[in-house]
């Protein structure tokens, strides 16, 4: 729900779903802390006799990274590794779905023996290709 006072909201019902290369995102990822999604553009700027002193840009190639933390369950190996081609649903449990088709980049696993924390690892992933993010169950806008 909305709060009122700022028009924000909480994130805590958000969640992720992964599958596989290609394949639509069904499977759920267990143990979901936090997701970032960070959608660039790379524009190029350049300043010549026309632009009065200014630097002037033209919109460029689009990029994206992120990060999914994870706790890592008991007893079991993470589904998905460094250099495994995945598409995602990253959803902020507000109606907004961020359909991503990514590579795993890292995976860096955090044991933190002296703060005593969960153990967990994040994946941290780069688009592969054109990504959309829709609200609600139809429609579409994005990149």
């Amino acid at each position: 729900m909305a709060n009122p006072a700022t028009g924000g909201f909480s994130g805590h019902d958000g969640t992720v779903k992964i599958a596989a290369g290609d394949s639509t995102p069904t499977s759920e990822l267990i143990e979901v802390k936090k997701w970032t999604f960070e959608p660039k553009s790379a524009n190029p700027a350049v300043c010549t006799n026309q632009t009065d002193g200014f630097k002037s840009r033209v919109h460029g190639v689009r990029d994206g990274t992120g990060t999914i933390d994870v706790i890592a369950p008991e007893a079991t190996i993470p589904p998905f590794v460094d250099g495994d081609h995945v598409t995602l649903d990253l959803i902020d449990g507000h109606g907004a779905h961020f359909i991503i088709p990514a590579i795993i980049e890292s995976m860096p696993y955090q044991c933190d023996i002296d703060g005593g924390e969960f153990v967990g690892y994040a994946y941290n992933f780069a688009i592969t290709g054109a990504w959309y993010m829709y609200h609600g169950t139809s429609g579409s806008s994005g990149n």
